[in-house]
């Protein structure tokens, strides 16, 4: 990954030309939906397996996020945060449910 930019605020990442500049703790994988999902210090992220491109930074967590899964069968994935949080998310509108 490149390095920070020095404009960018440590707790606010800004997606630039597809890139962007934030801690990995956690990933799953969906191969009904071709997506990537990972957590980190600033939320939860989403890949385009296909074409490699982020499609969503999302931060419904107060704290890290150090986990994620996807249930395909249901089209959702679950985020788990530092402080104890779950929230359970639509996986096709990459949104919290």
């Amino acid at each position: 990954m490149p390095p920070c930019p020095k404009e960018l605020d440590q707790r606010s990442p800004k997606v630039k030309e597809n890139k962007f500049d934030t801690t990995v703790d956690c990933l799953d994988f969906s191969s009904q939906l071709d997506l990537i999902a990972f957590g980190g210090l600033h939320g939860v992220g989403f890949l385009d397996s296909r074409t490699m491109r982020f499609k969503s930074l999302n931060q419904p967590h107060t704290t890290e996020v150090h986990g994620v899964h996807f249930f395909d069968s249901q089209l959702q994935l679950c985020s788990m945060s530092m402080d104890g949080e779950v929230a359970l998310w639509d996986a096709q509108k990459l949104s919290v449910i």
